[in-house]
């Protein structure tokens, strides 16, 4: 049977730690980067010990792409709920992006400051999201252009330039 309060009520059960923790290293990652941080630095952030963010995660690798999978997670949402992916792209959409992108980086300035820091660096696992989330973007990026215009970054690439002949005058 379980055990109960004075009024009766099951006390309550501690609430898992691991989103505190990972709260805690994005602060600590974008403040510091990821060499200069120590999971001793993610801890005391969190405030809890170290083995509780041991128990949690493996170590701090884990803990940067737990953190960066939150970034990329909540602007790709951002991004998703200014322009949905069934609506197609035109200048007011571009717009909408980015005033909402712009707004997220002002309400969640640790999160930001983490994706400015550590995505030009990125490698492992860090760099495949940062690369699944920079392919999904340039992807819809070229919603924006013109009808008529190359979407496509291979196509782009792949078209022939016009040059002049050497003979032309």
């Amino acid at each position: 049977m379980a055990a109960t309060t004075k009024n009766g009520k099951q006390p309550a059960h501690r609430p898992s730690r691991r989103q505190h923790i990972i709260t805690a290293a994005v602060r600590v990652f974008g403040r510091n980067g990821f060499a200069e941080t120590s999971v001793q630095d993610i801890a005391d952030e969190a405030q809890v010990v170290p083995t509780a963010v041991y128990y949690h995660f493996d170590g701090k690798e884990e803990l940067l792409e737990l953190a960066m999978r939150r970034v990329f997670d909540q602007l790709n949402a951002v991004v998703e709920a200014a322009r949905p992916e069934s609506e197609p792209g035109d200048a007011e959409g571009l717009v909408r992006v980015i005033d909402a992108v712009w707004e997220w980086v002002e309400k969640n300035p640790d999160e930001a400051r983490l994706y400015q820091v550590q995505v030009a660096s990125a490698n492992g696992s860090v760099k495949v999201l940062r690369d699944e989330f920079e392919q999904r973007h340039i992807q819809r990026g070229y919603d924006y252009l013109p009808e008529g215009t190359t979407r496509s970054p291979r196509a782009a690439k792949a078209r022939p330039r016009h040059r002049p002949s050497p003979s032309a005058p």
